[in-house]
């Protein structure tokens, strides 16, 4: 409860997901996710997303959200619609830790309902930086607990003088049975503004994460996500 105590003034939303990575073979995959999250209003996304491992250390990803915002009177007050590409790399890589580069580019498309007919379109980069830092695994090696750590940034392009205008702190702990389900619960700190020195914090975040993988044969050839 201390992030609540400490931001008392600051918006709070719970976000729940279910994400699933299904193999195809061991270098297409199939995933996405599906989102409900609660705050101000609610929000209901469903992303189906594809994935292409190059290697262990680099793969890269393509897909497309869709955000629906409901109002307090269950009405849909707002339509996203987000096509996506990124690539994810890892490194450096040792026995101790790993590090995560995660570059996105987003074209967002988005529709008011109640004052807008035709979407309004932007372009967004997403960068993040992320590693897991192993606290305990089962002497088999099938069970295991993490805390994953990140920080990202948000950039709108097309205003010259903002060029980040988001960022997130992230910090949590996980629950793994490898190659089958994740539990995961996250904190997460939003900050918004006009450039790093100007950051002030918007949100308080929490987050439950469920991964699920699909494929006996190919989930414990390559790592899922």
């Amino acid at each position: 409860m201390f992030p609540l105590v400490v931001f008392s003034q600051v918006k709070n939303e719970v976000w729940t997901d279910y994400i699933h990575n299904h193999y195809i073979n061991s270098k297409w995959i199939l995933f996405g996710d599906a989102t409900f999250r609660i705050g101000e209003n609610y929000v209901v996304g469903i992303r189906p997303s594809v994935k292409y491992i190059l290697s262990n250390r680099v793969s890269f990803r393509a897909g497309i959200g869709n955000n629906y915002t409901f109002d307090s009177k269950d009405n849909i007050s707002n339509i996203e619609i987000r096509p996506w590409q990124g690539v994810r790399a890892v490194w450096p890589s040792t026995g101790v830790f790993a590090i995560q580069h995660y570059v996105r580019v987003e074209e967002q498309y988005t529709s008011n309902s109640f004052t807008q007919d035709d979407f309004e379109g932007s372009i967004r980069l997403r960068y993040q930086l992320g590693t897991d830092v192993d606290i305990w695994e089962s002497a088999s090696g099938d069970h295991e607990v993490n805390m994953p750590l990140e920080y990202e940034v948000f950039s709108t392009l097309g205003y010259e003088d903002l060029y980040i205008n988001r960022d997130r702190f992230i910090a949590g702990i996980s629950y793994k049975i490898r190659g089958f389900i994740t539990i995961e619960f996250n904190y997460v700190l939003q900050r918004e503004g006009e450039g790093l020195r100007n950051m002030n914090t918007d949100k308080n975040i929490y987050r439950i994460r469920i991964r699920q993988t699909f494929s006996e044969k190919l989930k414990k050839v390559v790592p899922a996500d």
